[in-house]
């Protein structure tokens, strides 16, 4: 009975996750973070490969790879292996990490607990908390889910070993939290979560002593304490080990906050404040954003406040410690696990907070919430009817509310548009909308990041961008200056910087910018590509393409450079290498529009040779879907008289996807000429289902009823096609 209940229990919280979340597989990439995790970097598009996965484990202090969490980024590998930029697959994986979460730390609680009904609350409000949608409905915080998933099988494995004793599952739960790790540091606070476990629900540790207590039962506990302690000697020298690897990752980027730019005493202050905001937002969860930015002061009355505040529930969890040790637990689980990102130590773009920094820690809260309330009714009449009745009413709200925050995810613009207008003076959301908008209104939102925070360099080098796109090349420059004097390694800037230099004619000063950027990173694609425009625009054919060479040797699925590469080609005559490059650049990117031209002029160029088509069919077999290919070669057996193999390849040409009026007409001009008329009109009136009153096709469809012997509509259609 106990089994079948469980699995209805799970069953039960999967659809209720499924309902909060499923509108997520309509979202698509933001332009926050997931172009450096995923769609614009290099390493992590071209898929897995053992290259990529070498990369993954390397420190390398460039802007793509400054966070040192390999399975992190393998993951996101395996995603665009298995779907590509096709965001939806992303996003499904992270609902299922999410799903997964949720099931696993219903068992382990219940397993640890044996309250099914308290342990099914707790994973039912991490399941739909509207919190946790920045962890689920952010391809880029994929990092978050798969270390949770980690951090959940570490407890049920310690509980696995609390409860048995055997040193399998001791070493089962090292290695989890290694894998943990290797995924996002911030587990670094599990040892000591698995030290308050041992308190409770464990109850290896037994504070059960009355208040006349012996000196000898404070030695027992004590020693029991320490020897737990030492039990956990191994993770805390693996977590300690992770803090000096993620600072060295993070100093050798540039990217730690100084004590000068933000003082110890604002850091102290806002992580008062932000303790008590981390709780407001569980209670009455409303306005939540993607960003909130830090404060530039921290009022001392709410500071005291708050200290107060957290003090006064500190003192009460002691106090509990021996009557509702689970309200203690969950207290100091809160307290202890945002203590990484509480921003002590800052890194990076740093927030007054963000939801979700609160995955994890959020349970200890939920602890609370579920026994707490259970405890409380527990004394009334009718408690336990009251108690599932107001918690099945607490997660039909959350459940809405979750829906209508992942909403918000479908887009960056509806993302950062909605962080607008939630909270006050957030650089960072407008300077995200700017990016997902263009021209002047991009423009306008730039300038208010700036207004904002004037040494926002991100917020430079983008405005310098929307400027260069409006051919404002001399402001588009003092930005780009601007964003490198803030940032002196800012690679993206000295990049778009070389770029409006050349675009100048200022080649010279461009030439020492793009060396400049491939100094600071000789892997980055873009810039190789940006260099190779910059020296085929002087005429240094040899140098560009030795730079679009490079591009591919970086990232093999570089669609742009093969074409870049195959418009060079194309330039110097060299005709079939230009087309095999052309046909690279359509099989990564089949809507490549440009690729796609330009091959049709290398194939004009050659004409029908047995070169051109031998090209063809190599390209071909590397990519049978092809549009243009599939198209070229209907032509060529056509002109030669082969036309069941002409209506083959054109059939195959329009089954691709793209119902081209040129296509039909040359399919319905293949089936007249071998006399199979019906399917001929088939085929032009199809021209004219997608272009009415298609001349051309009017004229067609006349021939074909002349060579039926039909002059009557021959000549209707004569007429139509002289309208």
């Amino acid at each position: 009975m106990k089994s079948k209940s469980t699995a209805w229990i799970i069953v039960f919280l999967v659809l209720l996750t499924l309902f909060a979340y499923w509108d997520v597989r309509n979202a698509g990439f933001v332009n926050f973070d997931d172009d450096l995790y995923v769609t614009g970097n290099d390493r992590v598009k071209s898929g897995l490969t053992i290259d990529n996965i070498a990369w993954a484990f390397q420190i390398r202090h460039t802007e793509d790879n400054a966070h040192f969490h390999p399975f992190t980024w393998i993951s996101h590998m395996a995603d665009c292996e298995l779907f590509g930029l096709s965001p939806a697959g992303h996003h499904l994986v992270n609902l299922l990490l999410h799903i997964f979460n949720t099931g696993f730390l219903f068992l382990v609680f219940r397993k640890m607990t044996g309250a099914s009904l308290e342990s099914a609350i707790v994973a039912a409000l991490f399941a739909i908390h509207p919190v946790n949608v920045d962890s689920v409905a952010w391809i880029a915080q994929r990092k978050n889910l798969l270390s949770t998933f980690f951090w959940i099988l570490s407890i049920m494995a310690y509980a696995e070993y609390a409860i048995h004793g055997k040193t399998r599952n001791y070493l089962i739960t090292f290695m989890l939290f290694l894998s943990g790790l290797l995924t996002k540091p911030m587990l670094v606070t599990l040892p000591f979560t698995l030290l308050l476990l041992d308190l409770w629900p464990l109850n290896r540790i037994r504070i059960d002593f009355e208040r006349n207590h012996q000196q000898s039962e404070f030695k027992t506990i004590s020693y029991r304490i320490m020897m737990l302690v030492i039990e956990k000697a191994p993770f805390f020298i693996l977590s300690f080990g992770f803090v000096i690897l993620s600072s060295i990752s993070q100093k050798g980027y540039g990217e730690v906050v100084s004590l000068e730019d933000v003082p110890l005493s604002l850091r102290i202050g806002n992580a008062l404040i932000s303790y008590i905001a981390y709780i407001k937002n569980a209670l009455a969860p409303m306005e939540l954003s993607v960003f909130y930015p830090y404060p530039k002061s921290a009022p001392l009355l709410w500071t005291c406040l708050s200290a107060c505040i957290l003090i006064g529930v500190s003192a009460a969890a002691i106090r509990s410690i021996r009557k509702s040790p689970y309200f203690f637990i969950g207290w100091c689980w809160f307290l202890g696990t945002l203590v990484p990102v509480i921003g002590l130590m800052q890194t990076g773009l740093w927030p007054a907070l963000a939801d979700r920094w609160a995955y994890v820690p959020y349970i200890g809260l939920f602890i609370i919430i579920a026994f707490g309330c259970r405890d409380i009714l527990r004394n009334f009449e009718f408690g336990g009817m009251i108690y599932i009745v107001a918690f099945c009413v607490i997660i039909t709200i959350l459940a809405g509310v979750t829906r209508i925050q992942t909403g918000y995810w479908k887009n960056s613009g509806t993302l950062f548009s909605h962080a607008v207008e939630v909270t006050e003076n957030n650089y960072v959301a407008h300077n995200n909308l700017g990016l997902y908008l263009s021209g002047p209104e991009a423009e306008k939102h730039f300038k208010a990041a700036l207004e904002i925070k004037p040494d926002f360099y991100k917020a430079h080098n983008n405005l310098g961008m929307a400027l260069y796109e409006q051919k404002k090349l001399n402001r588009a420059v003092f930005h780009f200056q601007k964003a490198i004097e803030l940032k002196p390694d800012y690679k993206t800037a000295y990049n778009n910087l070389a770029v409006a230099l050349s675009e100048m004619d200022r080649f010279d000063e461009a030439r020492d910018y793009f060396n400049k950027v491939l100094e600071i990173d000789p892997g980055y694609a873009g810039a190789r590509l940006s260099f190779g425009a910059a020296l085929a625009k002087h005429e240094l054919y040899s140098q560009a393409k030795i730079q679009f060479n490079k591009a591919l040797e970086i990232n093999p699925d570089f669609a742009e450079a093969y074409h870049n590469l195959g418009v060079l080609l194309k330039d110097q005559g060299d005709m079939m290498d230009a087309i095999r490059n052309f046909n690279e650049a359509v099989r990564i990117d089949p809507t490549y529009r440009n690729a796609q031209l330009n091959r049709e002029d290398a194939f004009a160029a050659l004409g029908m040779t047995e070169q051109a088509v031998a090209a063809a069919v190599e390209g071909l077999e590397r990519n049978p879907d092809d549009y243009g290919l599939n198209r070229y070669l209907g032509n060529v057996y056509r002109s030669g008289g082969k036309l069941s193999e002409a209506v083959s390849f054109y059939k195959k040409a329009l089954e691709t996807g793209y119902p081209q009026p040129k296509t039909l007409s040359e399919l319905g001009i293949a089936y007249a000429m071998r006399g199979a008329y019906d399917d001929a009109l088939v085929a032009f009136k199809s021209v004219i289902e997608i272009k009415p009153g298609d001349a051309l096709a009017c004229y067609h469809i006349a021939c074909v009823h002349a060579l039926k012997n039909d002059p009557e509509s021959a000549v209707q259609w004569l007429k139509r096609s002289l309208e």
